[in-house]
């Protein structure tokens, strides 16, 4: 998922460790360190940085630094906890992971950020709604299993931070706009800026 994954580490910090989308992060060098490994000094995809930042503004332009510093805020655990929770598998507690360095479904990802918008709420993706007989009886009829992620707090904050990536002046994701419509989104790259 690449820089798409961020909202889910940001709402994992917002949750627990009481950040909001006015919160100052600083887009720095920064390493971090990795027990038994080489330190991780992850850079940004225009390899220059910007200094203070609000958490939105930082989603918006999409700051690496920032995004990994309010997972180490949450801490990378919380954040695999929440990310597990929405239906991601294979999570692993790494620094990386704030960045989306890890395999995902589009459908993984389309239900855990359905969460923001249904307030806090996952619903589990099912693809058949019901069948009926040629009578018109019900066959079969799906019952959507939900489940409580986010609180209706956070749930609320992290979509108004992901409409301002899409209508915030030099945010990323501003071709998603759509007229009339009350649209929130993040953009995602991966290797190759694919």
């Amino acid at each position: 998922p690449g820089s798409s994954f961020k909202p889910i580490a940001y709402a994992t910090a917002m949750e627990v460790a009481g950040l909001t989308q006015a919160t100052v992060l600083v887009d720095q060098p920064t390493v971090f360190k990795v027990p038994g490994q080489d330190d991780y000094k992850p850079g940004n995809h225009d390899n220059t940085f910007m200094g203070s930042m609000t958490v939105r503004k930082a989603l918006n332009i999409s700051r690496n630094l920032p995004a990994i510093k309010a997972m180490e805020a949450a801490t990378p655990e919380a954040v695999v906890a929440r990310a597990t929770e929405l239906g991601y598998q294979n999570m692993q507690p790494v620094w990386s992971l704030a960045l989306g360095s890890v395999e995902v479904t589009p459908l993984q990802h389309a239900a855990a950020y359905g969460a923001f918008a249904n307030g806090g709420v996952k619903m589990e993706p099912y693809f058949v709604a019901r069948i009926e007989s040629a009578n018109g009886l019900a066959l079969f009829e799906a019952t959507p299993r939900s489940t409580r992620i986010w609180s209706p707090e956070v749930a609320y904050e992290m979509l108004d931070t992901l409409h301002g990536n899409v209508v915030d002046e030099g945010a990323f994701s501003l071709r998603a706009a759509i007229d009339g419509r009350y649209v929130s989104g993040k953009t995602g790259t991966t290797n190759e800026e694919r």
